[in-house]
């Protein structure tokens, strides 16, 4: 991959010490790992998932698979922690999290408890490459909504504050909609342009990004005489996008709208089309086309955050032999361990990363007895 920023190589963004107590399978644990390549091996069931989801929750106070912090304490514990010294270039900084059944979680910055969760978002840049991750290709477009979301979250304060202002003028419009109070559409409406033009302003910029080296990025995985093409399209499809066209789809929708109980025009029903050879990737894309096709948005999630931080990104990669082909695998970890900052990969053996394994700074071998102490 090429270089597109154009000058010297962005600081990286690395893991010194992970710390945990009472999460998931894990008593306690504590490990320090190398810059670069880090690989988790173990058998299935024993906990390897369970670290690099440590490692996400900390960067951004959500799990990749997990909606309820509770179910991340260990079974029989009232309370967990997980504890990350990160560096950046010549800055330490230190991540600390509590999760307690009762008082919910607790996330402090270099000991300074913050009062909302955006104030970590970003604070440490993570991309994860899961089996979850399927659904960006094939699942529906809510998938490709949350994967643009996330990205731009971690890089725009601007967008992360627009799109919390704009689910709340959504809601609020929505319980208006259900009650039949037509009369306190409008009052939610402004809002939403406000909020949702930012929105749509900054995913057409990303997915731009996106376009403009996908066709690069699925030429050095995938067969050289595909075309791979990405593009924001929003619902219902309007001819400009701005301010104006959205404000009058929202206006002129209110009847509908009144009849079915939600909002039907704008951001929150917005997609991402993706398409190999002009044929819609979701409809008529084969498993390896999807399989490549994912990896290459992932190479470009990474991409992106160097190329508006300035800094390049900490990657979890979870039972990635699955997710891909084995043939493709080790191009793919080459190349996303050219961009990232440190990468950290499950696997249930060694074996699954061929002559990789004596590249890794670090191999963690995870059982049962190790999780358990």
């Amino acid at each position: 991959m090429t270089d597109r920023g154009g000058g010297s190589t962005p600081p990286p963004v690395q893991l010194r010490n992970l710390s945990l107590q009472a999460f998931r399978n894990y008593s306690s644990f504590e490990f320090e790992p190398d810059p670069g390549l880090t690989l988790i091996v173990g058998p299935n069931g024993q906990g390897k998932t369970n670290l690099v989801e440590a490692i996400y929750f900390l960067c951004l106070g959500r799990s990749f698979r997990e909606r309820s912090d509770r179910r991340l304490i260990k079974f029989g514990e009232q309370t967990a922690q997980l504890e990350g010294r990160f560096n950046r270039a010549a800055e330490n900084s230190e991540i600390r999290m509590v999760i307690d059944r009762e008082a919910g979680k607790k996330v402090m910055i270099d000991g300074v408890e913050v009062e909302r969760l955006r104030d970590l978002v970003g604070q440490v840049p993570v991309v994860g490459f899961t089996p979850e991750d399927n659904d960006i290709v094939k699942g529906d477009p809510a998938s490709r909504r949350r994967f643009l979301d996330l990205v731009l979250a971690q890089t725009s304060r601007e967008y992360l504050e627009s799109l919390q202002r704009y689910r709340r003028a959504l809601a609020q419009r929505n319980i208006c909609l259900r009650e039949g109070r037509a009369e306190l559409l409008e009052s939610w409406e402004e809002a939403l342009v406000e909020n949702g033009t930012v929105i749509r302003e900054h995913r057409a910029r990303l997915v731009e990004y996106f376009s403009e080296v996908a066709l690069e990025m699925y030429s050095e995985i995938g067969p050289l005489h595909e075309s791979f093409t990405i593009q924001y399209r929003p619902r219902p499809a309007l001819e400009n996008g701005d301010a104006a066209e959205l404000a009058s789809a929202l206006e002129s929708g209110r009847a509908d709208d009144l009849e079915r109980g939600f909002t039907g025009t704008g951001p929150h029903r917005d997609d991402l089309n993706l398409e190999i050879g002009a044929r819609h990737l979701r409809l008529y894309g084969s498993h390896g086309q999807a399989r490549t096709a994912l990896a290459t948005l992932k190479l470009g999630e990474v991409a992106y955050y160097t190329h508006a931080r300035e800094c390049r990104p900490i990657l979890v990669m979870d039972e990635v032999v699955s997710v891909l082909d084995r043939d493709r695998t080790g191009n793919l970890i080459a190349l996303l361990s050219r961009e990232a900052s440190q990468v950290f990969i499950t696997s249930p053996t060694e074996e699954e990363f061929g002559n990789m394994t004596p590249s890794a700074g670090c191999v963690v071998r995870v059982d049962e007895k190790r999780a358990n102490n």
